[in-house]
């Protein structure tokens, strides 16, 4: 997938932009940041066999309309899909290198897939921890009602037109039709597709708009 690391070079010099972007077929990360910059609208990230979002060592994260499913079938998959943490842990050396999660913020998108828990959270060090889940649909294994979730659904299925060959558009009885935030929308009218998301009074969470 996409590997991005801050290396010796200030975070403010590191950016990563995705839009219209979709990143699939991946054996084990589909991104892999360390303490990095991105910015992602309208992209989808699937059938990952491991983790398919893993932001590690803190950053600066904005994910608007984005779809992660994660319905590998290659092997025993056991990592969550998305993976957020303030360290980062060298396999080789076992230094840990810990970095401050400046803003983490996920409006309007998908965390679902055949794992148990698609989303974990690592705060281990001091320092901040900035999240929010903003009118998203997440699969997690305990739901949480704290500040940091607003109108997010859990544990209901997406409602996928096909898993088994990662067709992520949703079909006419998926809760997430117009279940999104109109403002989060507003400078991504169009979905991956092109298509109108402003057509009704509330957008599609996810990257796909039903038409």
């Amino acid at each position: 997938g996409i590997q991005c690391e801050i290396l010796d070079a200030p975070m403010d010099f590191n950016q990563l932009i995705l839009k219209n972007t979709i990143i699939e077929n991946i054996s084990a990360w589909g991104i892999f940041s360390r303490g990095y910059r991105i910015n992602a609208s309208n992209s989808v990230i699937k059938n990952c066999g491991e983790t398919a979002l893993f932001l590690a060592q803190g950053g600066i994260y904005d994910f608007r309309h984005c779809t992660i499913g994660n319905y590998w079938s290659g092997s025993v998959r056991q990592t969550p899909s998305v993976v957020i943490t303030n360290y980062y842990k060298d396999a080789f050396t076992n230094t840990i290198y810990a970095g401050n999660l400046e803003k983490c913020f996920f409006g309007n998108s998908i965390i679902y897939g055949n794992y148990e828990n698609e989303l974990l959270l690592d705060n281990q060090f001091g320092g901040s921890f900035e999240y929010t889940f903003d009118h998203c649909l997440l699969k997690v294994k305990t739901p949480t009602t704290n500040t940091n979730y607003i109108n997010c659904i859990y544990n209901t299925d997406p409602e996928f037109i096909y898993k088994s060959t990662h067709l992520l558009e949703l079909l006419p009885q998926s809760p997430a039709i117009n279940k999104g935030k109109k403002n989060i929308a507003l400078l991504i009218n169009k979905d991956i597709n092109g298509n109108n998301r402003m057509m009704d009074d509330a957008p599609d969470i996810g990257a796909y708009e039903s038409i």
